[in-house]
C-alpha cells in the first residue's frame, strides 16, 4: 500500500524483512508467499524465494544504514499487514517487528496500533464482498 514511498534499497531490505518474517513463526503459508509477490509486484522487483532467512539482529546494521524513523513506520505497518494475513499474530511474528520498531526508539504501541487498523480493514473488506459478491 505505501511500498512506493521507499527508494530501491529500502524496498530490496524489506522484501528481505518480509520474507524472513514469513517464515519466523515456523509456517510458511500460500497466503503469505502471494502476499510477498504482491509487494514485489507493487515494488517492481523480483521475488526470490531462494533467499535465506534472517533475523533483525542479523540485519541491524544494514536496517540502520537503509531506513529512517518515517520508513520504519510504513515497514511496521506492511510487517504486521503480512503477519495478519492468515488472521493470526504469532508472538514471533510481534517480537521480531518489536525488534525492528526498538532499533529507531519508536513506541511498540506502533505496532498494536497498525494491527488494530489492518483488522478493522480486513473486516470492512470481508463485509465489502459480501455486499458486492454476495
Amino acid at each position: 500500500m505505501y511500498l512506493n514511498s521507499l527508494n530501491e534499497n529500502q524496498k530490496h531490505l524489506f522484501f528481505k524483512l518480509a520474507f524472513s518474517l514469513a517464515h519466523v513463526d515456523g509456517e510458511y503459508s500460500p497466503h503469505e508467499e502471494n502476499l510477498l509477490k504482491a509487494y514485489c509486484s507493487e515494488m517492481n522487483i523480483q521475488f526470490d524465494a531462494s533467499m535465506s532467512v534472517d533475523s533483525i539482529h542479523g540485519l541491524q546494521l544494514e536496517i540502520l544504514e537503509t531506513y529512517d524513523c518515517n520508513s520504519v513506520r510504513v515497514i511496521c505497518f506492511e510487517l504486521v499487514g503480512l503477519a495478519l494475513t492468515d488472521e493470526k499474530f504469532d508472538n514471533t511474528e510481534k517480537e521480531f517487528i518489536g525488534e525492528l520498531v526498538n532499533l529507531f526508539g519508536l513506541d511498540t504501541s506502533l505496532i498494536d496500533e497498525c494491527s488494530k487498523l489492518i483488522s478493522e480493514y480486513i473486516l470492512l473488506q470481508k463485509k465489502i464482498n459480501s455486499v458486492i459478491l454476495n
